[in-house]
């Protein structure tokens, strides 16, 4: 009988057995599994006016890494936003908070040719997908939810480098 198969009656191991009945097993998909953990990682945020996670993802489906933004460990949290009145995207020096991909970048510590997919709950500032492109030279799709302001610049980065890039629903 093959390892995908229970052991007992033959069923294949995506069924469960629940008070003596097969029952068909809810299971994500990697897409989906991979972006709710983002979108977990985001709720760390400390950010007042966006929480973003990013997850660093290798070629065999192993998360590497994972980042939110916030402020500089040691700092205190912020009360207010600098940037209350400032379209989003714009005035970016004028905030304490570190981002999600560079906090994520910062904690990774293998290979940058190990990256090679990156979740984020926003498509990356134009920053980031400089940091980002510059940073995993065999990184080859980056998934995201949420566009971004100036989101024109950043797709061109990241294209030019041949990283696919897959908005995905909410």
């Amino acid at each position: 009988m093959s390892e995908n198969h229970c052991t007992n009656c033959g069923f294949d191991k995506t069924t469960k057995v629940i008070e003596g009945e097969h029952k068909i097993m809810s299971r994500p998909d990697k897409l989906t599994y991979f972006m709710q953990i983002t979108a977990l990682v985001a709720a760390r945020s400390t950010c007042l006016k966006r929480q973003v996670g990013c997850v660093l993802v290798d070629a065999d489906n192993n998360i590497r890494a994972t980042g939110y933004n916030g402020v500089v460990s040691g700092m205190p949290h912020c009360d207010r936003c600098n940037r209350e009145l400032n379209a989003s995207g714009d005035e970016l020096w004028d905030c304490p908070v570190i981002h999600a991909e560079i906090n994520a970048i910062s904690r990774y510590e293998g290979s940058r040719r190990d990256i090679k997919e990156i979740f984020v709950t926003t498509l990356p500032c134009y920053h980031c997908a400089k940091v980002i492109a510059n940073t995993f030279p065999e990184l080859i799709a980056l998934y995201y939810r949420d566009d971004y302001p100036h989101s024109d610049q950043v797709k061109e980065v990241l294209l030019a480098r041949d990283i696919k890039l897959v908005q995905l629903e909410k």
